[in-house]
C-alpha cells in the first residue's frame, strides 16, 4: 500500500464509493487498459493496469481501505471531481452506456437526475448509475441520488446546512476557486463555524465581479439560516446557468423532488 497515491482518483470514484461501485469501475478500466487489449503503447498499458490493480487491491479490501483512509482522512475537493485523464473517464462511463440508455428509455426521469449529477461530479454520476443499475432500484432513483449527493457534499464541505447549500451553488455556478477555498476553510476550521461570516468572506473575495452592486443576500438568492429554495449564482454575466432548487430539511439536501 502506498499512502501517497490517490487510489480513489486512479479508479475515478469518490471516497464514499460503495464496494459495488469500486468493482464496477475496476472492471471497466481493466477492459480498457489490459495490456492484451489496449490499442496503444504496451508499456503505458502495463503502467496503467498496475496502478488500477494496486488501487483495487486496497479499496476492495475492507481492512486495507480503512487503514488507507485513516492516513488520508482529509478530503481535498477537486472541482467536478473529474479525473484529468479524459480517456479514463470515458472508459468508466462507456462501460455502462448500453444498459443506461435502455434504462433511460423506459425510465425517462433518470435523464434529469443524470444531467444534474454530472454538473456536480462525474464520479458522483457514475456511482449513481452503478447503484441504480445493480440494485434495479429505479422506482427510488431520486431518493438514491439525494442520499448520494448528501454524502458527497458532506465529504468535502461538512454538515453545516448553509455551507452545504452554498457549496452546491458554487459547484453548479462553475465557481472553481471559491469552491476550493470553501473546502479548505471547512477542512481547517470544521463544520461548527460562523457560516454567514464564511459565506460573506468568500463571496467578497471570489465573487465580487459577479456580485457587482447586488447585496450579498440578493446575490446568493437566499437568506442564510432560512434553509429555503436556492437558485444558482450568475455565470460570467450571462444569467443563471440553470435553476436548481435545493430544499434543506433537518440537514438533508434534496434537489430531486
Amino acid at each position: 500500500m502506498d499512502i501517497t497515491k490517490d487510489y480513489y482518483k486512479v479508479l475515478g470514484v469518490l471516497p464514499s464509493a460503495e464496494r459495488i461501485v469500486i468493482k464496477a469501475a475496476y472492471k471497466a478500466l481493466m477492459r480498457e487498459y489490459h495490456p492484451d487489449v489496449y490499442q496503444g503503447e504496451r508499456e503505458y498499458a502495463l503502467r496503467k493496469a498496475t496502478e488500477i490493480n494496486d488501487a483495487y487491491e486496497v479499496l476492495s479490501n475492507e481492512v486495507k481501505r480503512r487503514e488507507y483512509d485513516e492516513y488520508n482522512s482529509q478530503a481535498n475537493f477537486e472541482f467536478g471531481n473529474k479525473n484529468s485523464d479524459s480517456e479514463l473517464n470515458d472508459a468508466i462511463h462507456n462501460s455502462l452506456n448500453e444498459k443506461w440508455v435502455l434504462a433511460c428509455k423506459y425510465c425517462p426521469d433518470l435523464l434529469q437526475v443524470e444531467k444534474r449529477l454530472s454538473q456536480i461530479s462525474s464520479s458522483l454520476c457514475f456511482s449513481f448509475k452503478v447503484e441504480v443499475l445493480e440494485t434495479k432500484n429505479f422506482s427510488s432513483a431520486k431518493l438514491v441520488a439525494n442520499k448520494m449527493l448528501e454524502n458527497y457534499v458532506e465529504t468535502y464541505f461538512g454538515k453545516n446546512k448553509d455551507i452545504k447549500a452554498f457549496a452546491i451553488e458554487l459547484i453548479i455556478g462553475n465557481k472553481k476557486e471559491a469552491a476550493r477555498e470553501l473546502n479548505r476553510v471547512i477542512a481547517t476550521l470544521g463544520s461548527e463555524v460562523d457560516s454567514k461570516f464564511i459565506i460573506t468572506k468568500i463571496t467578497e473575495e471570489f465573487l465580487h465581479q459577479d456580485k457587482k452592486n447586488q447585496s450579498l443576500n440578493e446575490y446568493l438568492n437566499y437568506q442564510v439560516g432560512d434553509h429555503i429554495s436556492v437558485k444558482t449564482i450568475p455565470s460570467n454575466g450571462k444569467g443563471f446557468l440553470y435553476f436548481i432548487y435545493i430544499t434543506i430539511f433537518i440537514g438533508g439536501i434534496y434537489i430531486f423532488m
